[in-house]
């Protein structure tokens, strides 16, 4: 009998630790967790790119390592260092205005009024659509001119020019792209471009 009760506590026994390790190691219904996906790297394209000033009308943009900027006349312009120091060299001299590249005009009031107003008309040489884009923090106006036949200045069928007008202290900077080759570099100066704070 006492070999019957040794037996009977054995295998309650036996029961109890089977139940305990199956349910200790039993495989739970748990939704398995996605592992984390890599963010993104975002590469600054312009991380390279040098750093224009402009003290008299405070503002600052980029532009690429291996561009220019230099003066003709009162007009600023950039572009590929070949293309400037030739432009430099020739007196600021072009036969076509398309040499420029990508030029910033201060216009006073007056002169935004007399000359681009007119300007950025719809005629039967050009048709001009006017949007608006956010440059520094502001909202601005930018004309997309795209020429139906020739014109003065060495404009030909099918060029298209880009300007965007600037509100600033006594007037407005006029940034304008010539040559519409260099339209993806022309949106990263634009996006780089801020106002300076004293």
């Amino acid at each position: 009998m006492q070999s019957k009760k040794i037996l009977f506590l054995i295998i309650v026994f036996g029961i109890i630790a089977g139940a305990f390790l199956i349910w200790q190691f039993w495989p739970e219904d748990e939704t398995p967790t996605p592992s984390p996906s890599p963010t993104p790297i975002t590469v600054d394209e312009t991380a390279n790119w040098q750093t224009y000033s402009n003290e008299d009308y405070k503002f600052e943009m980029k532009y690429p390592e291996n561009w220019k900027t230099d003066k003709c006349s009162k007009t600023m312009v950039f572009g590929p260092k070949e293309t400037i120091e030739k432009l430099v060299n020739n007196g600021c001299a072009i036969g076509m205005a398309k040499e420029l590249i990508f030029t910033i005009n201060f216009r006073t009031t007056q002169q935004y009024e007399e000359i681009i107003v007119p300007f950025r008309k719809t005629d039967e040489n050009k048709n001009v659509v006017l949007d608006k884009i956010t440059v520094g923090g502001l909202e601005v106006s930018r004309y997309t001119t795209n020429y139906l036949k020739d014109a003065s200045m060495g404009f030909k069928a099918g060029d298209i020019i880009t300007d965007i007008i600037v509100p600033v202290e006594s007037g407005y900077l006029e940034i304008t792209l010539l040559d519409n080759q260099y339209m993806d570099i022309y949106n990263k100066m634009l996006k780089n471009f801020q106002f300076l704070t004293d």
